[in-house]
């Protein structure tokens, strides 16, 4: 998978920014700053626009390793292969069994074993989260639903769930507590588009986008309940992994010298002997605050988040949208971490009273393996010895808790290639029903939310020729075509 990277002018926004520690107006945070430099909104604006042309015609040219036109398929028309079930498996079963702190939706009632659903949920999150569910299968492969007609089975997806009718459920607005009552068969078929998206089935997203009353975009901003953000949005998959995109890149063109570990043995001091060693990145703000956000695990939605979880090598149920040992906080309903004023280990350990638990590498665990089955013990005990461990989760970098560092490169290039290609589908996606994801708009918005730019900007009306979606007085919600209208500008 191959990314415009060295392509794109890093350096029109890098060349703009410090590291810092602290900043006469927010304090001691440790932070990216902007340099207030006499051309930045220029090249700030010149970044936004180049990074969204990239996207475009990458995009463009991805769309060429398709089918130029697909035909409308009927509502019972089988339009997910066995081949995609395969690859989606995993990512289900753990949305599945993830479902704890914010309650299974009404969509995964009556799905899956029913030892499992009998099991409590903190047991089911903690001991399964991240594992597949028992299955029938030959050496635990996924299997296949085959009860034709069946709407009652417990199989996780159905094989009626593979038809063509469970896309078919436009976005409709709820009140207060009844989105499962309104939304929960069509939030179901999101949650497959999600699976879809992120494993690269799209010539299956591009059949089904051929219906002619398709309208995943309605699902662009939805939130559960009006007292909430859009925790269940589709654009929020976007706007999560265009933000790791940028700001992965961000730190790495621009401070190379701020992924380097500090070494103990080179100390001058006492101080900073028993200093934190980790890399000066780790500790700002902009990067603490990716992290939460990217994979925060009490929302009714988390497929979008386990890629993310398993890259940063945080376990499910980690990050929360507020923490939970509240009395540290001074002021009593301050739901925010104090990002950037903490070390990166302190950081991931605030939910937490003793270490979060450790997360093994896929090759640790072999090392493991194979030092029991030295000593004797058969397969089975090492499998039990495993399980009872609780190694379910791997995680994937070489040395955790530090992407940038120089022996996670190769994981770190595939992560961003991985992003790039579904900031790609999701353009696909867009352009398979009529519309196109305003770029511009969501690259400035970006930049706005990681960085402490205070620094004059303007919000104004995307130009008529990229206008997203003429409105459809027919549909009940707007998606795109409501909230993607204005860019920032910055001046």
């Amino acid at each position: 998978m191959a990314t415009p990277m060295s392509d794109v002018p890093w350096d029109l926004l890098t060349s703009h920014f410090e590291f810092a520690t602290s900043h006469p107006d927010h304090g001691d945070i440790t932070n990216f700053y902007p340099r207030h430099k006499p051309d930045q909104g220029k090249d700030l604006n010149r970044f936004v626009e180049l990074l969204a042309e990239f996207l475009t015609t990458s995009a463009a040219q991805e769309r060429k390793k398709y089918a130029e036109s697909y035909e409308d398929p009927d509502p019972n028309d089988i339009v997910i292969p066995e081949s995609d079930l395969v690859e989606m498996d995993a990512s289900l079963r753990r949305w599945y069994l993830s479902c704890a702190v914010s309650g299974t939706p009404s969509c995964l009632q009556n799905r899956g074993p029913l030892q499992d659903e009998r099991m409590p949920w903190s047991v089911r999150r903690f001991k399964h989260a991240g594992a597949p569910l028992p299955t029938s299968g030959a050496g635990g492969e996924p299997v296949i639903c085959t009860h034709v007609g069946d709407y009652n089975c417990r199989c996780l997806p159905r094989f009626e769930d593979r038809r063509m009718s469970t896309f078919l459920h436009d976005y409709q607005r709820n009140d207060c507590y009844r989105f499962d009552e309104e939304n929960g068969d069509g939030f179901y078929g999101l949650e497959l588009l999600k699976a879809l998206i992120l494993h690269g089935s799209m010539d299956t997203v591009l059949r089904i986008c051929a219906h002619h009353t398709v309208d995943f975009l309605s699902w662009w901003d939805v939130q559960t309940c009006y007292c909430v953000g859009p925790d269940v949005a589709l654009g929020m998959m976007c706007r999560d992994t265009l933000r790791a995109y940028i700001l992965l890149n961000f730190i790495r063109r621009g401070f190379p010298e701020r992924c380097v570990r500090k070494a103990g043995g080179n100390a001058k001091s006492e101080e900073e002997e028993w200093s934190d060693p980790s890399p000066d990145y780790l500790s700002t703000k902009t990067y603490q605050r990716l992290v939460h956000d990217l994979t925060v695990s009490d929302m009714m939605t988390q497929i979008p988040q386990f890629r993310h979880m398993e890259f940063f090598g945080i376990r499910d149920d980690h990050s929360r949208t507020c923490p939970r040992k509240e009395s540290r906080w001074k002021v009593k309903y301050d739901h925010f971490y104090p990002l950037g004023r903490i070390s990166y280990k302190e950081f991931i350990g605030l939910d937490f009273d003793t270490d979060p638990p450790y997360m093994p590498s896929a090759a640790e665990i072999e090392t493991v393996r194979s030092v029991l089955g030295v000593k004797g013990l058969p397969t089975e005990l090492v499998d039990i010895v495993l399980r009872l461990a609780d190694y379910h989760e791997t995680r994937l970098l070489k040395v955790p808790h530090d992407p940038l560092h120089e022996l996670n490169r190769d994981q770190l290039d595939e992560y961003l290639a991985w992003s790039w290609q579904i900031l790609l589908r999701f353009d696909m996606l867009a352009r398979a029903e009529g519309d196109e994801v305003p770029w511009d708009m969501l690259i400035g918005k970006c930049l706005v939310e990681s960085f402490p730019l205070d620094m004059p900007m303007k919000d104004v009306p995307r130009q008529e020729k990229t206008e997203c979606y003429i409105k459809n007085d027919d549909l009940e919600s707007d998606g795109l075509r409501f909230t993607e209208r204005y860019k920032t500008v910055f001046l």
